[in-house]
């Protein structure tokens, strides 16, 4: 039915994300596709080309998906310009900051259809 492909990422998520959209996106169905991020959105690259390609990943994606592993903390803001460039493509944005954000985290990933 469905397959699974993993895209390593690296220090700079925007560069890497363009290879993705040109590469492996191009390969699947955009109505059936759900791409999964998990990321704390600090990035070496430039906030522009992030933005860029998310922008682009939307239009290969039916539902982007970003697990943070910082989102959850009492302390949690979103500072990193990286994942400031993200927020506006992001379709659901999880928590895994520890066992009870791993629980909103299933709940979240629960919802995707």
């Amino acid at each position: 039915k469905g397959r699974v492909q993993f895209a390593g990422c690296g220090p700079d998520s925007g560069a890497a994300r363009g290879d993705m959209n040109r590469g492996i996106l191009r390969e699947g169905s955009a109505r059936s596709t759900v791409l999964i991020t998990i990321s704390d959105g600090y990035d070496n690259g430039s906030a522009e080309t992030i933005a860029r390609e998310l922008e682009t990943t939307k239009r290969l994606v039916r539902s982007l998906v970003w697990i943070n592993p910082m989102y959850g903390a009492s302390t949690f803001e979103v500072r990193a310009s990286g994942m400031k460039a993200s927020m506006p493509y992001i379709d659901h944005f999880l928590p895994a900051f520890n066992a009870k954000s791993l629980h909103a985290l299933v709940r979240g990933l629960m919802k995707i259809g």
